[in-house]
């Protein structure tokens, strides 16, 4: 989790992401008793491209060069 938080940070410094925010039980752990949980939840803002549009194959592939499996619809 702690590399995550990490790429999301270089991500957020670096342009790619606007703002992202943990969401799901780790959130949830700060206010609740804590449970067992193996995923991460992150709502990300994306900044859009020129044309007003939201693109995510610049995430995808700086993801991919940090090393990142990129799933789509669920399929690795």
């Amino acid at each position: 989790m702690k590399e995550t938080l990490h790429v999301l940070l270089q991500l957020r410094s670096e342009g790619v992401l606007a703002q992202f925010a943990v969401g799901g039980a780790i959130a949830g752990s700060f206010y609740i008793e804590a449970v067992a949980t193996e995923d991460l939840d992150i709502f990300a803002f994306l900044r859009p491209s020129p044309g007003g549009l939201v693109v995510m194959t610049p995430l995808h592939e700086r993801l991919k060069e940090l090393g990142a499996t990129v799933c789509k619809m669920n399929a690795c």
